[in-house]
């Protein structure tokens, strides 16, 4: 195929391919993931909600946010609490312990999606 596509050929296919991973990737993102207390229990991680499942995702290079099936979007980590309002009103806590439970693996999913 090489001797098929001459070189200004080539280096636009392989421009073209790349924009198509980047859309893909940045769509991805910007619609979120699904996310579940399932999903994160299989991979030994902690489901700190207290709503089984929702869209997990990032917008701005770091803003983690978390839309339950309500269609409420929550700020996961301080900078989505720009945007969203605080994940506060479905966040598992243990009023016994008076604390909450962590956010770390939550913000760490959603991290990998930014």
């Amino acid at each position: 195929m090489s001797q098929i596509l001459s070189s200004p050929a080539r280096r636009l296919l392989v421009v073209l391919g790349a924009l198509v991973l980047a859309a893909v990737a940045f769509s991805r993102a910007k619609d979120g993931v699904e996310a579940s207390r399932e999903a994160f229990a299989g991979k030994d991680m902690v489901w700190p909600l207290t709503v089984e499942r929702g869209k997990l995702g990032c917008s701005n290079g770091n803003a983690v946010w978390f839309r339950a099936d309500d269609g409420v979007t929550y700020a996961v980590n301080i900078p989505a609490a720009v945007r969203f309002p605080k994940i506060d009103p479905i966040r598992i806590s243990d009023h016994a312990a008076d604390h909450t439970v962590t956010m770390n693996d939550l913000i760490d999913e959603g991290l990998k999606l930014c």
